[in-house]
């Protein structure tokens, strides 16, 4: 089953948003970046680690993150402002579909 919604950005805010939403029965797909030494496997160890979370899929790759959520697709952008939010979009518009939703 497609998930409901997409969270890119699991560092404070986005981790929150995440776990209300799972509390609140949300099929959720969680992404976070991959950066060897440093961020490494972010949306599996949250899912691990929250019980609201465990019905939840994680990913570190977007092709694949944004595939596995239910169209029209609902994706919110929980990361830094400014340059980082334009390559994320960037990246996005090469797997959206019209009627897909960014909420940034």
């Amino acid at each position: 089953m497609k998930s409901d919604l997409g969270i890119i950005g699991l560092g404070v805010m986005g981790r929150n948003l995440s776990r209300n939403f799972g509390r609140n029965g949300f099929r959720l797909s969680l992404y976070n970046r991959r950066v060897e030494g440093l961020e490494e496997d972010i949306a599996l160890s949250l899912i691990e680690q929250f019980e609201e979370l465990k019905s939840a899929a994680g990913f570190e790759d977007l092709e694949l993150f944004v595939k596995s959520l239910q169209a029209p697709r609902v994706i919110i952008l929980m990361v830094t402002a400014g340059e980082v939010v334009d390559k994320i979009v960037h990246a996005l518009a090469a797997f959206s579909e019209p009627g897909d939703t960014l909420i940034d």
